[in-house]
Formats: C-alpha cells, structure tokens, sequence
C-alpha cells in the first residue's frame, strides 16, 4: 500500500512539475467539447484539475480503506484478547477443576488408608487375642500334662521306694540270718 502512494505521488509531482514547467502552454485557451455544450477554456488546466481531482478521490479513498483496515485491525485484536482470556479462563477452570479432583482423590485415598488402618489394627488384635487364648490353652495343657507326668514319677517313685525299702528289708533280714 505504502509503495503505490509514493509511486502516485511522485507521478503527481512529475505531472505538476511538468505543468509548471510549461505553463504558458498549459492556460492557452482553446475551444472544448464538454458533449452536450462548448466553451472556451484551457485545456492543460483542465487536465490538471481533472488529475488533481483524480488523485484526491484515490487519497481520499486510500484513506477510507486504511482507516477500514485499522478499525478492523483493532476489532480483530479485540476479539483475539476476548479468546484469548476466554482461554485463559477455560485453562484456569480445567486447573481448578483437576486440583479438585485431586485433592478429592487425596482424601478418598486417605480415608482408605485410615479404613484400611483401622481393620488392620482389629485383625491384629483379633490374632493377638487368638494367639494368647491359644498359648493359655497350650499353657494348661502342658501344666495338666506336666503334673500327669509329676503324678506319675512320685508314683514311681514312691513305687521304687517301697520296693527298695522292701528290698532293704530283705537285704537286711538276709544279713541277719547270714549272721545269725
């Protein structure tokens, strides 16, 4: 855009400055042909103001579309900020939102673990109970064994004495009839 105004503005100053440069020639007046009417007039002067018109309307019309292009421009840029921190705010959202889910997730996890916790320590004392009653029954049962087997040895014993006192006796009842 910006080449093709300098290249009509410099053609403009040539074609002025060519004007200028042979302006006797250009305000000689002469009879012109409008269509429906003749006059007298000058026709370098009219060219010219037929140029200088010319490029008026194109400066003007330039104008209008740079003016359009810039409002534009900045509707567009509008509309990309306004996406942009609409994007900005879904990323937010989606941040929030999946910080929820894992602190929601974190919390779960540790009411789990408490559960989880919790039942442990019930089946351990569950088997800490089991595992007593057991040794206490173990433990009465070898005590009930153990004085079976006490029982048993002082019957023996007693046994074995008697029998050696009956064995004494008759030892000593045979040394005496040995010495008698």
């Amino acid at each position: 855009m910006r080449g093709r105004l300098i290249l009509i503005v410099i053609l403009s100053v040539l074609a002025f400055g060519f004007a200028a440069l042979n302006w006797s020639e250009v305000v000689q007046t002469a009879p012109l042909s409008f269509g429906i009417f003749i006059t007298e007039a000058s026709a370098g002067l009219v060219l010219l103001t037929l140029l200088a018109v010319t490029l008026i309307c194109f400066l003007v019309a330039s104008a209008t579309q740079e003016t359009r292009h810039l409002i534009d421009y900045g509707q567009n840029q509008r509309a990309l900020q306004a996406q942009r921190d609409l994007a900005d705010k879904a990323e937010t959202s989606r941040y929030v939102e999946l910080k929820k889910q894992l602190e929601q997730h974190l919390r779960d996890n540790k009411e789990r673990d408490a559960v989880a916790t919790t039942e442990l320590q019930r089946s351990m004392l569950v088997s800490q109970q089991e595992v007593r009653s057991q040794v206490e029954t173990l433990s009465q049962v070898l005590l009930s064994r153990l004085r079976e087997i006490e029982m048993r040895l002082d019957e023996r014993l007693e046994h074995m004495s008697s029998v050696s006192e009956f064995q004494a006796g008759e030892a000593e009842i045979a040394r005496s009839r040995v010495k008698l």
